[in-house]
């Protein structure tokens, strides 16, 4: 079984790239490749894409509208021009970012190692479990952004918890 691919990038460069690893992976195939997230929507709405290439720098709407189609694919995110990945993220992108399970990221440029590493882990997944049943249930986990890192928090290893910081008023 081939994972079926979309990519997702405003750089020509970059979507020829991911565009000829796809093509040296085997289980990989290349469904399309398209500069708009908008024309993304609707490939995934009309399509079974199992994994999205997506460059998080061209959403707008902090990637909110766009995501929520995406919900059954394995999302690697491609950052461009950054030493510390959280740096390319607004604080509302990650409170998006932090709803939603990213299989990956990769920083531009990507090295063909580090590419095969993250379709390695998809391919062990959709091994797993076919792909059209892959769900996403949030229910028994939550995200939080601490120390500029996100970290998932499982319901059942929850003992206790205290808020230190409001983030809306900025207040202790």
């Amino acid at each position: 079984m081939k994972l079926k691919c979309l990519i997702i990038d405003d750089d020509q460069f970059s979507r020829k790239s991911i565009s000829r690893y796809i093509d040296d992976i085997d289980f990989l195939e290349l469904t399309a490749t398209t500069e708009s997230p908008m024309e993304a929507s609707e490939l995934i709405k009309n399509q079974l894409i199992d994994i999205i290439f997506l460059d998080i720098n061209i959403l707008k709407l902090n990637g909110a509208d766009f995501l929520k189609y995406a919900d059954s694919a394995s999302i690697f995110l491609t950052i461009a021009g950054v030493e510390y990945p959280v740096e390319a993220f607004s604080l509302e992108t990650l409170y998006v970012l932090i709803k939603i399970d990213i299989m990956d990221y990769f920083v531009k440029p990507i090295s063909f190692e580090l590419f095969l590493n993250g379709c390695n882990k998809a391919k062990e997944i959709y091994s797993a479990r076919p792909p059209r049943q892959v769900s996403r249930n949030t229910d028994d986990r939550f995200f939080s952004l601490c120390d500029n890192l996100v970290g998932k928090v499982f319901h059942n290893d929850l003992r206790y918890a205290e808020a230190m910081l409001d983030l809306y008023a900025g207040r202790k």
